[in-house]
C-alpha cells in the first residue's frame, strides 16, 4: 500500500506545472549563464592563448597570469552550469521522454566529467608550474580534452533536439539548430582530433555550423525561461 502511495505521488510530481516550470528555469538560466561567460573568457582569454605558438606564449607568459586565473574561474562556472544543464533537462523531459531523457542528460554529465579533467590539467599545468613551456602545453593537452569532450556534447545535442522538436514553429526551429549544432561538433572535433591537415579547412568547415553552435542552446534558453513548463 505505501509503495502505490510513493508512486502516485511521483506520478503526481512529475505532471506537476510548477516542478516543470522549476526545471525550466534552471535549465534556462544555467544555459545562458554559461553562454554569457563563454564569450567573456573566450573573447578575453582564449582566442588569442589557443592560437599562439609556444614563442610567443613565452613572452607574454607573465602578463598573461591574471587572465588565466579569469580564465578559469569563467570555465568552472561553465562546469556547475553544464552539471545543472544535465539535471534540469533530465528532469523536464522525463515525463514525454523517459529513456530519452537519461540519454541525453547521462551525456551532457559525462561531458561535464570530461571538462572537469580538462579544467584540472589546465590549472594544475598554468597556475601551479609557473613554467612558460608546462604551462603552454597544459593549455594545448586543455584543448585536445575539451574536444574530445564537445564530441560527446554533439551527441547530447543530437538527442536533445529529437525532444524538442514539436508542432510549433519555435520548437521545429531550435531543434533544428540543436541538430545542426550537435552535427557541427562531432564532425568538427572529430576531425580536428583524427585528421592530419584539418587546419586547411578549419575555418571553412567550421563557418558552416558557426551560427547554429551559437544560437541553438541560446534559443532553447530563452525558450524555457519563457514557455518552458507553462500550461
Amino acid at each position: 500500500m505505501d509503495d502505490l502511495v510513493l508512486c502516485d505521488q511521483k506520478n503526481k510530481d512529475m505532471k506537476n506545472p510548477r516542478n516543470k516550470r522549476y526545471y525550466a528555469i534552471l535549465t534556462g538560466t544555467s544555459l545562458l549563464t554559461m553562454a554569457l561567460v563563454a564569450i567573456v573568457i573566450m573573447g578575453v582569454v582564449y582566442n588569442r592563448i589557443f592560437n599562439m605558438d609556444l614563442e610567443t606564449f613565452t613572452r607574454s607568459y607573465e602578463k598573461m597570469q591574471s587572465l588565466l586565473v579569469l580564465g578559469l574561474i569563467g570555465w568552472i562556472v561553465i562546469l556547475l552550469c553544464d552539471i545543472g544543464v544535465s539535471w534540469g533537462i533530465y528532469k523536464f523531459y522525463r515525463e514525454k521522454h523517459k529513456a530519452r531523457s537519461k540519454i541525453t542528460g547521462l551525456l551532457r554529465f559525462v561531458y561535464s566529467i570530461i571538462l572537469l579533467f580538462a579544467i584540472a590539467h589546465l590549472a594544475y599545468g598554468s597556475l601551479l608550474t609557473f613554467e612558460n613551456e608546462k604551462s603552454y602545453l597544459a593549455v594545448q593537452h586543455f584543448q585536445k580534452i575539451w574536444s574530445l569532450g564537445l564530441i560527446v556534447f554533439g551527441g547530447h545535442l543530437l538527442i536533445l533536439a529529437t525532444m524538442v522538436f514539436d508542432k510549433s514553429v519555435i520548437s521545429f526551429l531550435i531543434g533544428g539548430t540543436l541538430l545542426m549544432a550537435g552535427i557541427g561538433y562531432v564532425l568538427t572535433n572529430c576531425l580536428n582530433l583524427f585528421m592530419i591537415d584539418y587546419e586547411q579547412i578549419r575555418a571553412g568547415l567550421e563557418g558552416l555550423f558557426i551560427l547554429p553552435m551559437i544560437v541553438s542552446e541560446v534559443g532553447l534558453a530563452i525558450w524555457l525561461l519563457a514557455k518552458g513548463g507553462k500550461p
